[in-house]
């Protein structure tokens, strides 16, 4: 019996932890259910304490999970994750082609078009921003 209490505590800490490790990601519940292939239920029932499929952690490692700390409570080492650097996880881009689906083509249309927009001035402020450091590097100081 004590045994059988112990192994659910773990359980219940693991899952616990699994939701820690998905909030820190910046998850959703259904962000990880795409990442696995699997529906938002699923997700919901491992964090409730259902054991998760190992292949589903290896799954959601290679997209910067930290699974050492799932599983035991220690951090990786370093604090860096495999994926850390990946610039634009695929789970995201496969929600925003499905959301730019969703839209008529007017909308499609307006939505591209302010998306270049934004990337015109942030080019831009980047590039005033290089200019306002050269001239503080060329101006000098009373």
């Amino acid at each position: 019996m004590l045994i059988k209490i112990n192994e659910e505590s773990i359980i219940k800490e693991v899952a616990a932890r699994f939701r820690t490790e998905r909030l820190r990601l910046g998850l959703s519940q259904y962000d990880v259910a795409l990442l696995c292939s699997v529906t938002s239920r699923s997700v919901i029932s491992w964090e409730n304490g259902v054991k998760m499929p190992a292949h589903h952690l290896a799954e959601l490692a290679r997209h910067g999970f930290d699974v050492k700390f799932v599983l035991t409570a220690i951090k990786t080492e370093d604090g860096t994750h495999p994926n850390a650097n990946v610039a634009f996880p695929p789970y995201k881009a496969a929600k925003i082609v499905e959301l730019f689906d969703a839209l008529n083509e007017h909308q499609q249309m307006e939505l591209l078009a302010a998306a270049e927009e934004k990337l015109r001035i942030n080019e831009l402020t980047k590039r005033v921003n290089q200019l306002q450091e050269l001239l503080s590097e060329k101006v000098p100081k009373p």
